[in-house]
C-alpha cells in the first residue's frame, strides 16, 4: 500500500499572544488597513499599533533632473 506524503505543517500559524484589548485594537487596524488598500494606497504595513508605509532599505531612489 502506498501512502501519499502529506505536509502537515502547511496549516500551522504562529501568532503573538495578545490581550483581549490588544486583539481588539489590532482588529481595528486590520480593518483600516483593508480600507486604505482598497482606496489605492500601497506598501502599507502594521507595526506595533500603527499603520505605516513600508520603506525599503538600501534601495536608492532616482530623483528627476
Amino acid at each position: 500500500m502506498k501512502y501519499a506524503r502529506v505536509n502537515t505543517l502547511d496549516k500551522v500559524f504562529i501568532h503573538q499572544d495578545l490581550t483581549p484589548r490588544q486583539r481588539e485594537q489590532r482588529k481595528k487596524l486590520v480593518e483600516e488597513l483593508k480600507v486604505r488598500r482598497s482606496q489605492g494606497e500601497q506598501n502599507l504595513i502594521i507595526v506595533k499599533d500603527r499603520i505605516l508605509v513600508k520603506r525599503y532599505r538600501g534601495v536608492a531612489t532616482q530623483e528627476s533632473e
